[in-house]
């Protein structure tokens, strides 16, 4: 609380800066005196005013998100922090939210809107590890490297094809991000990792665990679906980055819960129906919803196709089963999903 000087009748009095004006302006007139009820008068204005300060926050009011990572070392160049928000139980990333993360661990966001977040600390090698904060209040947050849960590796070769990208329709690039995603999530957020691979070197995921896992090619809109095996060492898988055979048919629909709302944030994916002879993983096209639920797939081969909806930016725990359709040559068929949660 600040104080002032305020004079009158010869005499100075000191006021703190939140007396009340009305009290100001009686001591000024001189209509305040000094005895019994200036004296309760001049302490009730202050009560009113200690008690009001300092104001308590806003239920509308922006804040920034600030925490620290426990154990992050000079090592791991390559950690990022992302904030996602609940909707209706479901956590979805907060697009171009800019995080500063310095090396001693700390972080802080820009200012983001009343509201519950996931916090998540991404590291290649590792599961992402999250914690709850709900702004306001936005107290500092704690995050703890996740360890590496698994000892496998999936190695990202790519083939002669992608050297003629350009004949396929899409443009040739110095660096290609794949991304590969967790097909069921333990937590709020999934388990996404990220590289970039550059001309015809091959790069690797590490620290994969068993099952099923999903590998995307964004800028291609390509996606196939993995199973990493269970081994009894440490074992290395590889899978040739293919382009996905271009048709001229699409698939277009839109996704929503039982009530109607959109869904965004799910794949809905178009890959050729699995064979038990087929050594090789199969590539597809993909396609991400948008904030009505509407997905639209370019480039279906025609002929019989699986579509399935897949977690991706958001995580569902129970998803529409997958359905085979047959699409037509330079065809479109639309198809619509609901989610049951």
């Amino acid at each position: 609380m600040t104080f002032g000087v305020m004079k009158f009748g010869g005499r100075s009095i000191t006021l703190p800066t939140k007396t009340p004006i009305a009290a100001r302006r009686l001591l000024g007139r001189g209509l305040l005196g000094t005895g019994l009820l200036g004296t309760v008068l001049l302490g009730a204005g202050l009560l009113t005013a200690a008690c009001t300060s300092p104001p308590t926050p806003s239920e509308s009011q922006v804040l920034p998100i600030q925490g620290r990572v426990e154990g992050l070392d000079a090592t791991i160049t390559d950690a990022a922090i992302e904030v996602s928000r609940i909707e209706r139980g479901v956590a979805y990333p907060v697009v171009g939210l800019q995080t500063t993360l310095r090396p001693n661990g700390s972080f802080t966001t820009e200012l983001v809107a009343p509201g519950r977040y996931i916090v998540a600390l991404r590291i290649p090698d590792r599961p992402p590890s999250e914690v709850a904060v709900r702004v306001p209040p936005a107290p500092p947050v704690t995050l703890r490297l996740a360890p590496p849960l698994g000892e496998l590796s999936l190695e990202v070769r790519p083939s002669a094809s992608i050297a003629s990208a350009s004949s396929h329709s899409v443009p040739p690039r110095t660096e290609l991000e794949c991304v590969l995603t967790r097909a069921v999530s333990p937590g709020r957020v999934p388990d996404r990792r990220t590289l970039r691979l550059s001309g015809a070197a091959p790069a690797a995921f590490g620290g994969l665990t068993p099952g099923s896992w999903r590998l995307d090619v964004p800028a291609w809109g390509a996606t196939t679906d993995l199973f990493l095996a269970e081994t009894a060492q440490p074992s290395v898988f590889s899978v040739p980055l293919e382009l996905a055979e271009l048709g001229t048919a699409e698939v277009f629909g839109r996704v929503i819960r039982l009530d109607g709302s959109p869904v965004r944030g799910v794949a809905v994916t178009a890959r050729p129906p699995s064979s038990s002879d087929q050594e090789l993983p199969s590539w597809g096209r993909y396609a991400l919803t948008d904030s009505d639920g509407e997905y639209r797939i370019h480039g279906i081969p025609a002929g019989p196709t699986m579509l399935s909806v897949e977690n991706r930016h958001a995580v569902f725990a129970r998803l529409p089963d997958p359905v085979e359709i047959t699409i037509s040559p330079s065809g479109s068929a639309y198809r619509g999903f609901v989610i049951d949660e």
